[in-house]
């Protein structure tokens, strides 16, 4: 990371949740530094070609541009995000298998079943 750069000048082209665009006008090799903080889960890409991020200040990511490279895309992808959605898909499929397959009736009726039992022999004769 440490090395000669030239300065450009940055538009943002787009900005959502989870994605940012960036316009770098100008030539040679350059360095983005954004002002907000590298969480995990930040990815970058110039040129269609998914690179890695620069650690800078000890919290900050930073891109490298190379010469030529004048667009930039910044994507927030978490893996924490993406194992939450699995587990709780299992979750629901496990849940949603053990009720149409009659996890849930089978032990009602078996409930019912002992219910009756116990009920009919408490019942005093008088």
């Amino acid at each position: 990371m440490i090395g000669d750069y030239s300065f450009r000048k940055v538009n943002e082209t787009k900005r959502t949740a989870n994605e940012v665009e960036l316009s770098a006008l100008g030539t040679g090799k350059a360095l983005l530094v954004s002002s907000e903080m590298d969480y995990p889960g930040w990815r970058f890409a110039a040129g269609g070609i998914e690179r890695a991020l620069e650690d800078v200040n000890y919290g900050f990511r930073g891109a490298v541009l190379n010469p030529g490279e004048e667009k930039a895309t910044l994507v927030y992808r978490p893996v924490s995000f993406r194992l939450g959605c699995f587990l709780s898909l299992l979750v629901m499929g496990f849940w949603a298998s053990y009720f149409f397959n009659g996890g849930a009736l089978s032990s009602m009726h078996d409930f019912q079943l002992i219910a009756k039992d116990n009920h009919s022999s408490a019942v005093p004769d008088y």
